[in-house]
């Protein structure tokens, strides 16, 4: 706050009470806000885009349009159901994702459960874990709590397999693995790279490993799994309210 030029008539005590005035108006001004409006807005916000990431990845997918137009992909059943609805938010939201044929759905060949959470720098990512003799959960995205046998520290992390996601629309999240960080070791490769998209009614996922020389070696090679979400489960999504930004 500047201060103008005092006048001879005012006196040393009411410049004395003028400048203590300022010093207590500079210090509250500049003093960090403690929880805060400007800070609970942004917890608030990534909380909202994480709540509505995870409502629209859970439910029920299949890829049998696109096997049927191109032979290059499979009919793939896909199935993401949230688990431990007790946990907070704030630590995050967790979701069973298990993948089969359409023709061995008892026999899946993907069983993982994924840990969407906030970062630091604003985006969501989702952290990858496996399970313990996974084939054992076969089936629990149909029980009303499922792997409610378990709890968060008896899954097993995969280093570098983190998907970091980011916004990319009203209601499209976009993200992918960090470069060569997800090592594998399918059918010789080295690392495997995965890209997806999330829209209401629509999950394009594209894993795909690699050997040392950067050469694909497992994965669909000119574009993702498209999986359409299925009607129930889309009717659920189409039916969310739109996040405010």
């Amino acid at each position: 706050m500047r201060l103008h030029f005092l006048r001879g008539s005012v006196s040393a005590a009411a410049v004395s009470l003028l400048l203590t005035s300022c010093s207590l108006l500079n210090r509250n001004a500049s003093a960090p806000a403690t929880g805060g409006d400007a800070t609970l807005v942004t917890s608030n916000g990534k909380q909202r885009e994480l709540r509505q990431l995870g409502r629209l990845m859970e439910g029920d997918y299949n890829s049998t349009q696109q096997a049927a137009n191109d032979k290059e992909y499979f009919d793939i059943r896909l199935h993401i159901k949230r688990v431990w609805k007790e946990i907070p938010e704030d630590k995050g939201i967790y979701l069973y994702v298990e993948q089969a044929t359409a023709s061995a759905q008892q026999r899946p060949y993907r069983q993982r459960v994924y840990h969407l959470r906030s970062r630091e720098d604003g985006k969501l990512e989702s952290v990858v874990y496996e399970l313990v003799n996974p084939i054992r959960f076969t089936g629990q995205w149909k029980v009303d709590k499922p792997l409610a046998m378990l709890t968060p520290d008896s899954l097993v992390s995969r280093p570098g397999c983190n998907v970091i996601m980011r916004k990319a629309g009203r209601r499209e999240y976009r993200g992918a693995t960090n470069g060569q960080d997800c090592l594998s070791s399918l059918r010789g490769a080295k690392y495997a790279q995965t890209d997806v998209t999330i829209t209401p009614n629509q999950l394009i996922s594209w894993d795909r490993g690699f050997d040392e020389k950067g050469e694909q070696v497992w994965g669909a090679k000119f574009g993702g799994y498209q999986f359409q979400k299925e009607k129930s489960a889309g009717a659920t999504a189409s039916a969310e309210p739109a996040v405010k930004k």
